[in-house]
């Protein structure tokens, strides 16, 4: 083992930064360096780690803003990214692998293509989130004549291995020409907080959890508001029920903001982890959000409302396959959501528990140790 050698973990987001601490932490014998990208690009990554506790280090900071120089100043002995794709990452992997250092691409969302108004939701999203500002337009531009970068989708950025969930995303990946010999398949980095699950007696929670479909332009602001005021309006209908709503965390908090002056105080907005709201919550009420196979995972009631759903899925895949095994409902309107949420609240319905390999397919085992075999297998590409 090689204790001297530096990892270094490029995040580009708030979720990025929990999954690679997830992963870090059993790594404590190796030097571990946060670099987040500055002036470059700002997603969160610097405020999520303040609120982690874990010191960065800004490409801002170093004498020379230059990949190879950071990787040979450093020692780094192996380089993690969450986006493969995006300028920065790419271009440390890059230079990397030009001097021998292995990188992994760990994967932070549900791989599946998803098509509406003629777009490709994996694209757009990629699209919508890289060269965020001109100075890194720049950098992008600078790269791509030096050959050190190049716009691509999620999985082509070149790193040695792709840490996935499960099988879906394998074959994602696999369909696009990513070798299948450098994916190794970890599950969900994700760990449930069980220590506060409600008993039958306690007031019941409802949880909603939509997608950034409005900042990918997948949707407009009054429709994502409408599908918010519908699960509003009939929650606070019910008795002894309240709402938790835990928007995405790149969506507008100002879609959500006004919604508990409106509705009252069984109406509340949470920034908490989807670990912790997950096992206290009765119901789940999803689009096409990973939350909603995580919660199907867990053997909660989820009901999908998405009304036009057919629009937005271009395969049998998620949440096709799950709404046709009887492991969700669906809802196509605000009549049906509420009928969907008084039978499983009068418990007259409940998931085929025989269908749950569906979401292992998605998610890999829910065991709590994709952190784990992950940094297995880093560990092993540092020796």
């Amino acid at each position: 083992m090689d204790a001297k050698k530096t990892i270094l973990f490029i995040p580009s987001n708030e979720n990025h930064c929990k999954i690679f601490q997830s992963i870090g932490v059993h790594l404590g014998e190796y030097k571990q360096v946060f670099l987040t990208q500055g002036s470059y690009k700002d997603e969160g990554a610097e405020e999520a780690l303040k609120k982690l506790g874990i010191s960065f280090t800004r490409i801002d900071d170093y004498e020379k803003k230059d990949a190879e120089f950071i990787l040979l100043k450093e020692n780094v002995g192996i380089v993690i990214v969450g986006n493969d794709s995006d300028v920065i990452p790419q271009w440390f992997v890059n230079l990397a692998k030009n001097l021998g250092i292995p990188s992994v691409f760990v994967q932070d969302g549900m791989m599946v293509e998803i098509k509406t108004l003629g777009r490709n939701l994996v694209k757009s999203t990629k699209d919508k989130f890289t060269q965020t500002s001109p100075k890194l337009k720049m950098l992008a531009i600078d790269l791509g004549r030096k050959k050190q970068y190049r716009k691509t989708s999620y999985g082509l950025g070149g790193c040695t291995q792709i840490h996935t969930w499960g099988e879906q995303s394998t074959s994602y990946y696999v369909d696009k020409g990513v070798d299948r010999k450098t994916i190794v398949i970890t599950g969900i980095p994700k760990i449930y907080d069980d220590s506060m699950i409600s008993s039958e007696d306690d007031e019941k929670i409802i949880l909603y959890t939509p997608t950034d479909f409005v900042r990918m332009n997948i949707v407009k602001s009054d429709y994502a508001r409408k599908l918010a005021y519908d699960v509003c309006s009939i929650v606070t209908s019910i008795k002894n029920v309240k709402l938790i709503i835990k928007p995405h965390p790149r969506e507008n908090l100002n879609l959500y903001a006004d919604l508990p002056e409106k509705f009252g105080p069984r109406v509340q907005i949470s920034d908490e982890d989807v670990t912790k709201l997950l096992p206290i919550s009765s119901l789940v009420i999803s689009d096409l959000s990973t939350v909603g196979l995580e919660a199907i995972g867990l053997k909660k009631p989820v009901v999908i409302y998405l009304p036009n759903v057919e629009s937005f899925t271009a395969n049998n895949l998620f949440p096709n396959d799950v709404l046709a095994t009887n492991l969700a409902l669906y809802a196509k309107d605000k009549q049906s959501l509420s009928e969907q949420i008084s039978k499983i609240l009068e418990k007259k319905w409940s998931p085929q528990e025989s269908s749950l390999y569906i979401v292992e397919k998605y998610l890999g085992p829910l065991d709590g140790k994709s952190s784990v075999r992950s940094a297995m297998d880093i560990e092993k590409l540092l020796k």
